[in-house]
């Protein structure tokens, strides 16, 4: 007797990357993928790659639309739970993506990545820390990624400033 159906989806459409509520209890947005190849590939990566993108659902009417499309697969779908309207996704591998973190409005303008990658940098585990600013790990487990700073890291999204707030010692 809780439970409250919203919408209906269409049965071609494949769920991917987490359901989150907007920060105005008005708008569910969820990741969805397109079908896979029909092959993979020889030295297929732990999660099965594809095009996809971002969809919402109103909930009070229970239209549905395309927020952004992707030629990823998206994951870890997050609304910003500080300031409605919007909604953060990541590049889904099971590894190392080229630019992990976007962000997008809720109406699908100002899809931008959160973090732009150097190709010694690897980017996972990231949320809000506030309306104005993600917290992610700058993963620093090999020598190669000691190179450059690692850690628990903020990066402000108004205006690209970033901060390392530190890491434990490499141990050999």
């Amino acid at each position: 007797a809780y439970e409250k159906q919203h919408a209906t989806l269409p049965e071609d459409l494949r769920i991917a990357g987490g359901f989150t509520i907007d920060d105005d209890d008005k708008t569910a947005s969820f990741g969805f993928s397109d079908p896979y190849p029909p092959e993979p590939a020889p030295a297929e990566p732990r999660i099965r790659q594809g095009s996809g993108g971002l969809a919402a659902f109103d909930l009070t009417t229970g239209a549905m639309r395309i927020v952004v499309r992707t030629p990823f697969t998206v994951g870890h779908i997050q609304a910003n739970p500080f300031k409605a309207g919007e909604v953060m996704y990541c590049n889904e591998t099971g590894g190392d993506a080229a630019t992990r973190m976007w962000i997008v409005n809720g109406d699908g303008t100002k899809n931008r990545p959160v973090y732009v990658e150097g190709p010694d940098d690897w980017v996972t585990h990231e949320q809000f820390a506030d309306a104005d600013t993600v917290i992610f790990n700058m993963m620093g487990f090999t020598k190669m990624l000691r190179q450059r700073p690692s850690g628990l890291t903020l990066v402000n999204l108004r205006d690209g400033t970033m901060e390392i707030l530190g890491d434990v010692p490499m141990v050999d």
